[in-house]
């Protein structure tokens, strides 16, 4: 008996951890969401373009003859 009684004991820790965690996700899921869209459409893509720009500044640069080689399609090489 003394399995049964923790094995139930378990039961209701998870049963309780769930419910917890339930109540957590609810609360994310029904926030505001303007933190992830400043993120994702402000943030970023000046990070991206901080980044990219240090990259490609040089004319010289081993990662500018790599961009040259990854996308020789695109219309813009002239301004590089």
């Amino acid at each position: 008996m003394d399995l049964k009684a923790e094995i139930r004991q378990k039961n209701d820790q998870l049963l309780m951890q769930n419910s917890i965690l339930q109540q957590h996700l609810c609360a994310r899921v029904n926030a505001p969401q303007i933190r992830s869209f400043l993120l994702t459409f402000v943030v970023a893509p000046l990070i991206v373009g901080a980044i990219a720009q240090r990259a490609v500044g040089s004319k010289s640069s081993a990662s500018h003859r790599l961009y040259r080689a990854i996308l020789p399609g695109w219309q813009f090489w002239s301004l590089f």
